[in-house]
């Protein structure tokens, strides 16, 4: 059944007042995690080892623990705008290309759907079988504004509350002209939202969406989570670049390491290089580390 998320959404323009108030991502004695993508013109870049990989916390060289590639399930939330820029054959386009994502996923991964236009709704959570998923985009109307930056924030939403469940890889799968009109929220917010999220987010423009001006802060959001910006040139461009998310995410592979103590709170610029190999790293530039109340240092 479609549930609008206004407690979701409550949650999130909460946790969004709180996240400016303090650090929320942890860290200190716990293991930092980063998806990194390594390509060479274009295609990805396998058989990488610890060894292979420099980590720079602050400017401090760390030494990367472990490095895994594909091996944790994904965990995907799956923003489709359904404002009223995607009536008519673009929304038919819209609900093809999410059916074949939903398709495309193995059966260990899991996958949220949300719907948006001048409200945000979730279709399936995840928990919600694929047979129900896609009879609900089956169902799917496309009208109204467009709330993207409150979606956005729902997406950090679910991933935060389903973290604890099951280990997974996150990823927010974004496809919207990227035009927000009708949030409570600001491009600020869910661009300091992505900061402070473990999330990758890939954003999916379709065929002429605006690539510059009101889509900046859609970017960024991409940028400072180490996702990436994909922009269709026709209808039928679109369901490859749905299923391409997915190959992308699995191509990237997953570092570990540990700060040294101590731990400084606040923003850690992060930096990702390659030594002994060749190629183009692509990774989120920074974690937040916050001050517990008994003095130790978290990650979130």
């Amino acid at each position: 059944m479609r549930q609008p998320l206004t407690l979701v959404l409550a949650a999130a323009v909460s946790t969004s007042v709180i996240a400016t108030q303090q650090p929320t991502f942890r860290a200190g004695v716990d293991a930092v995690r980063v998806d990194v993508s390594v390509t060479d013109h274009g295609k990805p870049v396998r058989g990488l080892t610890a060894q292979d990989f420099v980590v720079a916390d602050n400017g401090t060289p760390e030494p990367v623990t472990s490095v895994t590639l594909e091996q944790l399930p994904l965990r995907v939330v799956l923003l489709l705008d359904t404002s009223g820029s995607v009536e008519g054959s673009a929304l038919t386009t819209l609900v093809d290309a999410s059916d074949g994502l939903v398709d495309a996923l193995r059966p260990t991964d899991r996958i949220a759907v949300v719907t948006f236009s001048g409200e945000v709704t979730l279709l399936g959570g995840f928990d919600a079988t694929r047979p129900a998923l896609l009879n609900a985009l089956g169902r799917v109307r496309a009208g109204g504004t467009t709330a993207l930056y409150d979606a956005l924030q729902v997406a950090f939403e679910l991933v935060r509350m389903d973290d604890a469940k099951v280990a997974a890889r996150p990823l927010i799968v974004v496809c919207t002209d990227g035009v927000d009109i009708g949030s409570w929220l600001s491009g600020d917010d869910v661009v300091e939202g992505a900061r402070r999220a473990d999330v990758v987010v890939h954003i999916i423009q379709p065929a002429g969406a605006p690539t510059n001006g009101p889509v900046k802060n859609l970017n960024t959001v991409a940028d400072v989570s180490g996702g990436r910006r994909w922009s269709a040139t026709s209808e039928r461009d679109l369901k490859g670049l749905f299923t391409q998310t997915l190959t992308e995410m699995r191509d990237r592979y997953l570092l570990t390491f540990t700060p040294d103590s101590p731990v400084r709170a606040g923003w850690h610029d992060l930096k990702v290089s390659l030594k002994n190999a060749r190629g183009a790293v692509l990774a989120r530039p920074g974690y937040y580390v916050s001050k517990r109340g008994d003095g130790s240092m978290s990650k979130e």
